[in-house]
């Protein structure tokens, strides 16, 4: 049963069938994430699940950040913000593990459509710099895929991470199809069985930059909201500004030292008319642009 808040009369209406995001009770025995957080994403009648959880390093769990009673969310930002653990610390020989849960009811391609898209992504990142360290987790449901990720555990080599490195881990979800969405927080004191399946992942070459690199942002077009990206290899000032086709200066999303590593950058133009803006990097010798399309 889903609640809708998003127009009046609000009202409680049965979801289509689950049987695509959860399998037989034989084949989840014990597969079920006991403790982390859960939602759905909603447009129309159709929904697409989300779970994360089961965090620990070196047997330890690891905690979300904390949803209390006086906690309110008025827009899908503000859910966003609390699909992360608090901060914990890395070393190259940790033991690190989470799990996920990802699904769609049945009726979901009709809202998907032919470019429609709906992008589940698990990225660990420094929480004092905020440097995007890895991508473990890219799952996107779309025309070509609705296939169910059930009871995935992920066992991370934390190699190369470095010693007592502060981070967390973070849910980033993105649609470009309007949905609704929320979350519940889950809590079980019971202890956690394995998974049906475990997949080991390493910190890998997300983590060996080599090189500068400015890209494309997503989503484009996009309103109100994008996500910029880019990449340096090495320590130095970075500049990150917004321009608009005029070449007038709109914004300034970054002038401060970062270290070598790959970020991610939000522009909000929640405040900006439509049209075609520009946003371009400087970094050392480094110079980039590109153009991106706001349409309200």
């Amino acid at each position: 049963m889903m609640f809708n808040n998003t127009s009046l009369p609000y009202n409680f209406a049965m979801s289509d069938s689950l049987a695509s995001y959860y399998s037989s009770p034989k084949e989840n025995a014990g597969g079920f994430v006991f403790c982390g957080r859960e939602g759905v994403l909603t447009k129309d009648t159709a929904h697409f699940y989300y779970t994360i959880g089961d965090v620990s390093v070196d047997n330890a769990s690891i905690k979300f950040k904390e949803i209390s009673e006086q906690t309110l969310f008025n827009s899908n930002e503000d859910i966003l913000a609390y699909l992360e653990t608090e901060p914990f610390e890395l070393n190259n020989n940790s033991s690190f593990l989470y799990s996920v849960q990802y699904g769609l009811t049945e009726n979901a391609a009709a809202v998907l459509g032919n470019d429609g898209n709906v992008n589940f992504k698990v990225k660990l990142i420094d929480a004092e710099t905020n440097q995007l360290i890895s991508v473990f987790d890219d799952v996107t449901y779309n025309y070509e895929n609705k296939l169910p990720y059930n009871s995935i555990q992920y066992a991370v080599n934390t190699s190369g991470i470095g010693n007592n490195r502060t981070v967390k881990l973070v849910l980033a979800i993105i649609d470009n199809i309007g949905c609704t969405y929320s979350v519940a927080n889950l809590i079980d004191a019971s202890t956690i069985i394995p998974k049906a399946v475990r997949q080991e992942v390493g910190l890998g070459e997300k983590y060996n930059v080599t090189e500068y690199d400015l890209f494309q942002n997503y989503p484009n077009p996009f309103n109100p909201s994008t996500t910029i990206r880019y990449q340096i290899p090495q320590d130095g000032i970075v500049t990150l500004k917004i321009y608009d086709i005029l070449g007038r200066e709109v914004k300034t999303l970054l002038n401060e030292v970062k270290t070598k590593g790959r970020y991610e950058v939000t522009f909000d133009a929640s405040q900006l008319a439509s049209g075609l803006y520009i946003y371009e990097i400087n970094s050392g010798s480094f110079k980039a642009s590109k153009k991106m399309t706001l349409i309200k």
